[in-house]
């Protein structure tokens, strides 16, 4: 019995072991095509018609583009192309490591098209009911008040400019995280291990777990009667700012695409957990990472204890950003950002321990 054990945790093992040797790309393009199959049979078994499904996807590519040229000036794209040219040139990549950039891009564009298509039609496995109970639940947290008003402070700020860095520092890495682990991480390891977070998020978070709370966020109060604009008082009152245009903007694509039933990138509503908090955690999680890599590689230094310090800080900053302007700009409850912290640092902590344990494992083995 003990041999059958051992037998089937080698097996098992070895099938992870194959995966984390496995190339960054060659992994994501494992992943991708898993959820799009997936994707694929959710989708007809909601009644799609598939060939409208494959109609959608050869539109995802200018789609992408429309919406980019939406939330991104034209400098900004300008510089992103100038900056990723002058990477690859310091890095020397040759004509096969741009080829394998150029696919992973595909597969990213791919992948977050898929999970639009997903994510609109979680309103049809599951009504909207859970945006009383997260309410409720943030005020309980937060001493009998709405987390909106602490964040008052924040109105002396366009809500355009916000907004805009909201968007624009968030959609190019969750999207194409992958990517950039693929051109320009060396640590074949450490970017499996974050491909792999990188996709957990989408699919755990704003497909498993959203499903079943079913939840809009109080930027759509009036529009879903479940969500009562006097209970976000302050969101309201922000979005009848002059300066909140993109707000309404992206809302209202996202409303008519629920609405209609429209299939289109970037659409579907969903509160809780917050996608959003959650990318923001990975990147956080693997600027901590990086820290923690180079601090092994530094000679015993105060050079060091500053890596560790500013890996720490960068990482806390950009979790915190993105936490307080969800629930300042009403995309999300509080609650969306702590559970998703939360989750994906589980997550990653798994993640590290499962790896652990299988090399431990197959250590004793090869010694015995």
């Amino acid at each position: 019995m003990q041999l059958v054990s051992n037998t089937s945790r080698v097996r098992v093992s070895a099938l992870g072991a194959g995966l984390r040797e496995m190339s960054v790309v060659n992994l994501l393009g494992l992943i991708t095509a898993a959820y799009i199959s997936l994707g694929i049979i959710y989708l007809i078994a909601l009644g799609d018609n598939p060939i409208e499904v494959f109609q959608s996807f050869v539109f995802a590519f200018p789609q992408f583009i429309a919406l980019a040229m939406l939330l991104v000036p034209a400098w900004a794209l300008v510089l992103l192309c100038v900056g990723f040219v002058w990477l690859c040139r310091i890095r020397n990549m040759d004509l096969g490591k741009l080829r394998e950039v150029m696919v992973a891009i595909v597969y990213c564009t791919v992948f977050t098209f898929m999970f639009s298509l997903v994510k609109n039609k979680l309103p049809l496995v599951n009504s909207f009911w859970a945006d009383p109970m997260f309410t409720e639940l943030d005020k309980m947290l937060h001493f009998g008040m709405n987390p909106r008003d602490f964040l008052e402070w924040l109105s002396f700020a366009s809500t355009r400019n916000l907004s805009t860095f909201y968007f624009n520092g968030w959609v190019f890495f969750a999207t194409y995280l992958p990517v950039l682990l693929v051109a320009f991480d060396t640590n074949k390891q450490r970017a499996r291990t974050f491909t792999l977070l990188w996709a957990a998020c989408w699919v755990v978070l704003g497909n498993f777990i959203a499903v079943v709370f079913m939840s809009a966020g109080p930027i759509f109060a009036g529009l879903l009667p479940s969500i009562s604009p006097s209970d976000h008082a302050a969101v309201m009152g922000m979005l009848a700012r002059d300066d909140a245009s993109m707000l309404h903007s992206v809302r209202d694509v996202l409303w008519h695409a629920y609405a209609e039933d429209q299939s289109q990138a970037a659409s579907g509503i969903s509160a809780f957990p917050s996608v959003h908090v959650g990318m923001a955690t990975v990147v956080g999680l693997y600027i901590l990472r990086l820290g923690r890599d180079l601090q092994t590689v530094l000679p015993a230094t105060p050079l060091r204890h500053v890596v560790r310090v500013t890996s720490c800080l960068a990482s806390v900053v950009i979790v915190g950003v993105f936490m307080v302007l969800s629930v300042y700009l009403g995309w999300h409850y509080a609650v969306d950002g702590y559970a998703s912290i939360m989750v994906m640092t589980g997550l990653y902590w798994m993640m590290q321990r499962r790896v652990q344990r299988d090399s431990a494992f197959f250590g004793q083995a090869y010694a015995a």
